[in-house]
């Protein structure tokens, strides 16, 4: 064996024993996603499972893809320039202290191969350029000189792990789980925003450090919900699972949409009962030659308790033609008549002798009679008196 031989051998060798012999199957990665996110099968508890098996080599009875050839990794690109947003500036609200960290994880994750971004000191010099305002100028100048005493030979990511311990005991809100949990219990669905409802749910319930698919959660999930979506998820059979409480959720409000549309925006998709026709009072358009007009003055019995309009024709006219000849004429003019009250009532004579003419328009409001007006009338005193 020559010695290029050797040394490809070598170097061949010290990949394998690095590189993974496999690369991870689409179901280790979605158990490893479920784990980070929290979700393991829909709340049956345990503890959570540990590192995929790497089993033997390739050829030894590994995972194949479905097309009988391995996947093969993604090459690594060369001469990559920054890439993404930088993140939004952090001014030391503690409200967004995880939001920051959020976006600068994703930033530098987005910009790992690219030259400078692997150095820990570099990485945690840009975060601190991300860093402006009175509540973080004396913790990032106090940082920076922290990272200038760092040599070169201790760059290593004990530099950024230590810093980022050090930036979340600084701003991190210490009251973030007790404000979700209080948020959880508000927390309700709008009607048809089903999708909307279930995010939320979901963030709300990884701040507040609960698990989600738990028993307890699923019970959440279904308070929050409007009562007929929810007696449509209970519906056989009965949900156990997350998945299935949001599955079966989710079929329950694209179904009503579904007939809300059918039937013209009504959700109480029950027995159709036609609209009761209200009768118009005095309407100004005609409503045929035998509907009736009821006022206050021809309402029948049966319209007790209703209102209807007053009856404010000229025939109603002497009622009001009193009022003035009594004050009027008598008043006004030093004229007064003591026999006008009797037992805490207006005497009106006009009551019975209008009534039985008919309230023409030229009879006497007083007596009845045609011929003459009121202030002439002969009856309007009988021994110096009204009668």
């Amino acid at each position: 064996m020559t010695t290029t031989q050797t040394q490809t051998a070598t170097q061949a060798m010290s990949t394998a024993a690095v590189a993974p012999q496999y690369p991870l199957t689409k179901t280790e990665l979605k158990e490893l996603l479920n784990v980070a996110m929290g979700e393991r099968g829909g709340g049956t508890g345990g503890p959570p499972p540990g590192p995929p098996s790497r089993g033997g080599p390739p050829g030894g009875g590994g995972p194949a893809a479905a097309g009988g050839a391995a996947a093969q990794p993604v090459a690594t690109a060369a001469n990559v320039k920054a890439m993404g947003k930088d993140p939004p500036l952090f001014k030391g609200e503690r409200s967004k202290a995880d939001t920051f960290m959020n976006e600068v994880e994703k930033y530098l994750t987005l910009n790992y191969n690219v030259a400078g971004f692997n150095s820990p000191k570099k990485k945690v010099v840009l975060v601190l350029t991300f860093m402006q305002g009175p509540k973080v100028e004396e913790w990032t100048r106090g940082m920076l000189q922290w990272i200038q005493q760092i040599p070169d030979e201790s760059n290593t990511d004990h530099v950024w792990c230590v810093f980022q311990r050090c930036f979340y005991r600084r701003f991190t809100d210490t009251q973030v789980d007790s404000t979700a949990r209080k948020e959880l219990t508000h927390l309700k669905m709008r009607f048809p925003d089903i999708d909307s409802y279930i995010a939320d749910f979901e963030q709300t319930v990884r701040k507040a450090l609960y698990r989600l698919g738990s028993h307890e959660m699923n019970q959440q999930f279904l308070s929050g919900l409007p009562r007929d979506v929810a007696e449509d998820v209970m519906h056989y059979p009965t949900p156990i699972t997350y998945q299935e409480h949001t599955k079966k959720a989710l079929a329950s409000v694209r179904s009503k949409v579904l007939l809300r549309n059918v039937f013209g925006g009504n959700r109480n998709f029950g027995t159709f009962a036609p609209q009761q026709q209200h009768p118009q009072w005095n309407s100004a358009q005609p409503q045929g030659q035998n509907t009736p007009q009821y006022n206050s003055s021809n309402a029948p019995r049966w319209m007790n308790n209703t209102p209807v309009p007053m009856n404010i024709n000229r025939n109603r006219a002497p009622t009001r033609g009193n009022y003035r000849g009594n004050y009027r004429g008598n008043n006004f003019r030093g004229r007064q008549n003591p026999n006008r009250y009797q037992g805490n009532r207006l005497q009106n004579n006009f009551q019975g002798n209008a009534a039985a003419i008919g309230n023409s328009s030229n009879t006497c409001f007083q007596c009845g009679e045609v011929g003459h007006f009121t202030r002439n009338c002969p009856k309007c005193h009988q021994g110096g008196q009204y009668n």
